[in-house]
């Protein structure tokens, strides 16, 4: 047997631990360099932090035969202070060694986890401008669609509307009717389908001008007046207002909430009937804004309690079968709750299924004094001599249209066939007006009106109006940019964009 005396100095003598202290630090190195490749794959490996470390292994271990060389010559030491001493030099080595290699480890995990952060961040800044190119090519292609649909369908709704004031039999007026009906629905679909693109970028604006509720409510009955009683449906309306009451807002969105709300509470109501309720609260204390509250209640079937949570997202309906039983897109509700939204208003509903549904909206609106509302509410101008109006349009059904619109009205149009006839027309002739389409070959209508505008002689500017399909993003700006006066959206609204005219002109129009 041998002692403990004699394995130590076994040990010492053959340097076994300084042996495995190397074996270690390799298959430790190796071992730690293939998991750093798995984990950093592509990456810089941290080599001279290993080649450092190896360095310090090795010089722990020259050291520590140094030092037992050294201590041999003290014959007053014994082996286990020769093999403590080589333990403290070697283990010293191992640490710094050790030391070294996980912070080169560290090192280069750091600098791997911010590259793929650099390369996180680039994917995030591709996808962001790949999310915008969609944005702008939905945009152009909604753009484009909308003027494709409204630019004939403005003439369908157009002619519908001249057909009206001819004579008719019962039977004719009742196609002509349900054709002009079906019209308006179409156009409000389109619309809608528009302003949620809009409204989800931003890019919905609100007029800001004087409007009568009262007269918009009799006028949004008076359109689904015919399809109430198609229905057996009563339609009734009750209002509250000062009178007459004059406020300053968008008199086209306070419609369209109008409109969705009774479209939807006709199509839910298979008898009884509507009702909208209009009452207005006046403004207090230092508030320059009152509160005018639309109420539309039917005795419709009801909003089932567990999808009432929904009501107001898109696509929804009342019931899973409603798509087939009621028909619609889903889309009114939720255009109406954004639609309130942006003007600062509130909008609720109560619902009891069976027995029928409330929906109420509030919005804050400044009221307008009746002596202090503008020309546009003053009834029509009467003039010497029938206006000169330039249309100009490249598609002949347009120019038709607005011919016999104009002239049914007291106007004397002239047509020019795009933009170079015009700008040619307008140089030789004055006009009182001009109605430029915008979308034209060759010279499109800012070109045209840059080019009239320039040609003006001086204290004199023709009103030129834009006459478009186009719902595209900066349209407007874009119009008056190039010296245009306003700018107008087909399907054009023939009585309203008749008072339109005599508001842009004034009476009586000098001699030309």
């Amino acid at each position: 047997m041998h002692s403990a005396s004699d394995l130590l100095r076994f040990l010492v003598a053959w340097r076994l631990d300084v042996l495995a202290l190397f074996v270690v630090a390799a298959v430790g190195a190796l071992g730690c360099r293939r998991w750093l490749r798995r984990q950093a794959a592509g990456v810089d490996q941290p080599t001279a932090g290993f080649a450092i470390a190896f360095l310090l292994l090795l010089v722990g271990g020259f050291a520590a035969e140094a030092a037992t060389r050294m201590l041999t010559s003290a014959a007053s030491l014994g082996t286990e202070a020769h093999l403590l001493c080589r333990l403290v030099v070697l283990g010293s080595a191992a640490f710094a060694a050790g030391l070294t290699a996980w912070t080169s480890t560290r090192l280069a995990l750091l600098r791997a986890q911010l590259r793929r952060q650099g390369l996180l961040e680039q994917e995030l800044q591709a996808a962001k401008l790949a999310s915008d190119e969609a944005s702008r090519a939905k945009s152009d292609f909604l753009a484009v669609v909308s003027h494709e649909i409204r630019t004939p369908l403005n003439a369908v709704m157009g002619f519908a509307r001249l057909l009206a004031d001819t004579r008719l039999d019962s039977v004719q007026r009742g196609y002509l009717t349900t054709i002009s009906s079906e019209g308006d629905r179409l156009a409000g679909l389109i619309n809608d389908i528009l302003d949620l693109t809009r409204i989800e970028s931003g890019q919905l604006a609100l007029e800001r001008v004087p409007f009568s509720p009262a007269d918009i409510a009799h006028e949004v009955l008076k359109l689904f007046s015919a399809r109430a009683t198609e229905a057996r449906l009563e339609l009734r309306f009750e209002a509250q207002l000062a009178d007459p009451l004059l406020v300053t807002g968008d008199p086209a969105r306070f419609r369209q909430l109008l409109v969705n709300l009774i479209d939807n509470a006709l199509k839910f109501t298979p008898a009884g009937s509507v009702t909208l309720f209009l009452t207005w609260t006046a403004p207090r204390n230092r508030d320059p804004h009152g509160r005018l509250t639309a109420r539309v209640r039917d005795t419709g079937i009801g909003i089932p309690p567990e999808k009432q949570g929904k009501i107001f997202q898109l696509f929804s309906q009342a019931d899973s079968s409603s798509n087939r039983s009621y028909g619609g897109a889903g889309l009114g509700l939720a255009i109406c709750q954004r639609l309130v939204k942006l003007m600062d208003g509130e909008i609720t509903f109560t619902s009891v299924r069976g027995q029928g549904s409330e929906f109420r909206f509030s919005l804050p609106l400044a009221p307008l004094e009746l002596a202090a509302a503008p020309a546009c509410l003053a009834p029509e101008p009467s003039f010497a001599r029938p206006p000169r109006v330039l249309v100009v349009d490249d598609l002949e059904t347009n120019r038709f249209l607005l011919e016999v619109f104009l002239r049914r009205h007291g106007f004397e149009p002239e047509l020019a066939r795009g933009g170079e006839e015009a700008v040619q027309l307008a140089g030789a002739r004055h006009y009182d007006a001009i109605l430029m389409d915008l979308q034209m070959p060759e010279v499109d209508g800012y070109l045209a009106t840059a080019r009239i505008r320039a040609a003006e002689p001086p204290g004199r500017r023709t009103p030129i109006i834009a006459l478009t399909a186009s719902l595209a993003k900066g349209t407007r700006e874009k119009c008056l940019a190039a010296g245009m006066d306003e700018h107008l959206t087909k399907p054009i609204d023939l009585p309203k964009f008749r008072r339109f005219l005599h508001s842009m002109l004034e009476a009586p129009v000098a001699a030309g």
